[in-house]
């Protein structure tokens, strides 16, 4: 349920002793596993859910006792903070899938800008991030890895000739086997 809730996160759950309303978000059973979505409608019919980062309604709708409870708090490390619900949290939800889903569409004409100014390749003149590199030797042979505020950025792995680098760090960070041609 990105962004909402993060990988690892505590989630404090309340059994629903009070009706669910759209935009709370709620802990279902689905077969062997468990989901966290957000309500999106009630109807006769069943609960209709959604994840907050999912384009798409869920194909299924829920009945009320497959629903273990409504997420109140969620935990990360020392803080804890309370997890609205209700209109406020849908209307919330409904402009983060609308902005999704017009960033989806605009992706195609967005990179041509993008590959522009990477094939001209002046950005590296103009931006000047701290990267660290740092090579590790592991059982499946050497890495290096490019780091930047704590945060993998790229990553070469010479034994495969593979280099991986997360947009836009890929204007300023070139593949190590570029560099030796």
């Amino acid at each position: 349920m990105l962004p909402t809730f993060k990988p690892g996160q505590v989630l404090y759950i309340r059994p629903h002793e009070r009706a669910i309303k759209p935009g709370d978000v709620v802990v279902f059973s689905r077969g062997n596993e468990y989901v966290v979505h957000r309500v999106i409608a009630i109807s006769q019919d069943g609960i209709s859910t959604r994840g907050d980062n999912n384009p798409y309604d869920d194909l299924w709708l829920l009945t009320p006792d497959q629903v273990l409870g409504v997420v109140e708090k969620a935990e990360n490390w020392d803080k804890t903070r309370a997890v609205k619900g209700g209109t406020p949290a849908l209307l919330k939800a409904k402009a983060r899938w609308e902005f999704n889903a017009l960033y989806t569409k605009s992706l195609p004409w967005m990179g041509a800008p993008y590959r522009w100014f990477k094939s001209i390749g002046w950005i590296h003149k103009v931006w000047h991030p701290q990267i660290t590199r740092i090579q590790v030797h592991t059982s499946e042979g050497e890495l290096i890895k490019y780091v930047v505020r704590g945060s993998t950025v790229a990553t070469w792995y010479p034994q495969q000739n593979r280099f991986i680098c997360r947009k836009p760090y890929d204007l300023v960070i070139t593949s190590p086997a570029d560099n030796e041609s």
